[in-house]
């Protein structure tokens, strides 16, 4: 129970939402924090995000805008006002004192700047320490590629026994333009941890990122490169995509989606949109089958202008083809196997290489069982077995599966 010098949120005089809207509920593809903050409303054909601190209110679906907002940030934007009682929080006082000891020009940058300083500091004291209590051959390195506003980062974090720990992140854009320059990178960096400590270095099986991963090996002879799984499981997807007859039925899906979405049908599908490419297109299309279906047979679609048009012909021949929603459960049912797969390598709590090995050949079967039962489209199993086995050749004749070590089961992610 809150006291008088606690603030819940639930002591905040929040504002209600405007009583001729409707609240429209969230889709579990909405992962941005900022959605916790805010909410969709719905008056007719109008939509608009609603600030459920203040009030504020912006036209369509502005997430980014409705961030700056609630940050007090931007030129265009208004910024949040905080509820009176968030004076009464036990944290006011210390942000007073902290603001106080900056000085009368203290601003937002020197706030946030001395902060992340210290964050960095401890960031940096953890790894150290994590460092000096593993023994030999006892760290993963996990290297990962970020690109945020334009810039590329390089993030090398430390898998160990205890977990992860971020190491250090650099920025890498030109290094991704250059094999020397991206070995320097990760010859210091092993280099600083100890190449004895290392056992492995995980990274993207692509580009130059398997040059840098062969140079590795050889300039320090007890480290092993490991391709990330993760990364192989998502190429695997990419060249399912590129299958013929996946390929077609996934444009036909695309097109849909925005004949939907540029014309007023009267189907609502929140959450998507027209940038949806390959398996997500059909997966999403799939839950409106009986909607478009429905939607066809209506004397309001024969008697409209736009089931005249060549774009509202072309839309029906596609909603009415049997071959194509068939093709679309086909799809479906294989995008669960290799999602399913996805999941399992990028966040499994014991992320063993033999492990990972043993998920993609269950997968295998249960590919080549789909088929035998007819539940897949044209075609053969072999051309997905194929596909897999380019893909995850090399991990599958990793010296770390293959050496009689415990160790080498440490890390594939």
């Amino acid at each position: 129970m809150a006291t008088d010098d606690t603030v819940t949120e639930s002591s905040f005089e929040k504002p209600l939402p405007p009583p001729e809207y409707v609240e429209v509920p969230l889709t579990s593809r909405r992962k941005d924090q900022t959605w916790n903050h805010c909410k969709i409303l719905r008056k007719d054909s109008h939509t608009v995000l609603w600030c459920v601190y203040c009030g504020q209110t912006y036209k369509g679906m502005p997430i980014n805008k409705m961030k700056q907002h609630i940050a007090g940030v931007g030129d265009n934007v208004t910024a949040c006002r905080v509820p009176s009682k968030a004076l009464k929080s036990v944290y006011f006082k210390p942000m007073i004192n902290e603001i106080c000891e900056h000085g009368p020009a203290a601003v937002f940058n020197e706030l946030s700047g001395d902060i992340m300083k210290h964050v960095v500091e401890d960031l940096k004291e953890e790894a150290e320490n994590c460092i000096r209590r593993c023994g030999k051959n006892e760290i993963s390195l996990l290297v990962e590629e970020n690109l945020e506003n334009g810039k590329v980062f390089l993030h090398f974090s430390l898998y160990f026994v205890d977990g992860v720990k971020h190491y250090r992140t650099i920025d890498g854009k030109s290094a991704t333009k250059s094999l020397e320059h991206m070995f320097t990178i990760f010859e210091e960096v092993t280099t600083s941890i100890g190449e004895e400590k290392i056992l492995q270095v995980v990274c993207k099986n692509a580009g130059i990122y398997v040059d840098v991963g062969v140079k590795l090996e050889v300039e320090f002879p007890t480290v092993f490169w490991t391709p990330c799984a993760a990364h192989v499981a998502k190429l695997i997807i990419k060249d399912f995509e590129r299958i013929q007859w996946i390929r077609d039925t996934c444009d036909k899906a695309k097109f849909l989606l925005n004949f939907i979405l540029k014309n007023d049908t009267g189907i609502n599908i929140d959450g998507v949109s027209r940038d949806e490419i390959g398996f997500l297109a059909v997966k999403e299309l799939k839950k409106l089958e009986g909607c478009l279906k429905s939607l066809v047979s209506t004397v309001k679609w024969v008697d409209s202008e736009l089931s005249k048009s060549k774009e509202g012909q072309d839309a029906y021949d596609r909603i009415v083809d049997d071959t194509f929603w068939k093709n679309c459960d086909s799809i479906t049912v294989l995008m669960n196997l290799v999602t399913k797969l996805l999941m399992v390598v990028s966040g499994i709590k014991e992320p063993g290489l033999g492990y990972a090995l043993a998920w993609m050949h269950k997968t295998k079967m249960e590919i080549k069982n789909l088929f035998d039962n007819q539940q897949l489209g044209d075609g053969d199993y072999k051309d997905f077995w194929k596909i897999i086995d380019k893909r995850w050749g090399y991990l599958q004749k990793h010296r770390l599966h293959i050496r009689d070590s415990d160790k080498a089961e440490v890390c594939i992610l």
